[in-house]
């Protein structure tokens, strides 16, 4: 089998990482980031840059070593309109955000609060 037939590498992660969310956006969206820990951001598209075949990727959120705002992204979005979305906590627990009140940051920013975390009851999705 030559290179042609055996694929590229897209991506590389290291062991414990996993991809969540791929996808074609337009330039002009907004990257809506969501730590389980209840923290969000918006980052506008025009601060992640084009990654080429076996690339590692770009933070995108900066998690605290501590956990203070999360050990996770839960909840990725790409906004091109403002809308109302209803976050999902582990014990049933449902709070609606506008995505037009979450602040906007940097791609590496820490974000801000969104929904009070209770002890384990952390985010784990989005409707």
């Amino acid at each position: 089998m030559g290179r042609v037939s055996g694929g590229v590498k897209c991506v590389k992660l290291d062991k414990g990482d996993e991809v969540i969310f791929a996808s074609l956006v337009p330039e002009e969206a907004e990257v809506l980031t969501i730590t389980d820990k209840g923290f969000g951001k918006r980052s506008p598209m025009f601060d992640y840059d084009l990654q080429g075949r076996n690339g590692k990727g770009l933070k995108t959120f900066d998690l605290k070593k501590n956990g203070s705002n999360g050990t996770c992204i839960a909840v990725v979005a790409v906004l091109t309109e403002q809308k109302t979305l209803t976050l999902l906590q582990r014990h049933g627990g449902k709070t609606q955000i506008k995505t037009g009140e979450v602040r906007i940051e940097p791609r590496a920013g820490k974000g801000n609060m969104l929904v009070a975390v209770v002890l384990d009851d952390d985010v784990v999705g989005v409707e």
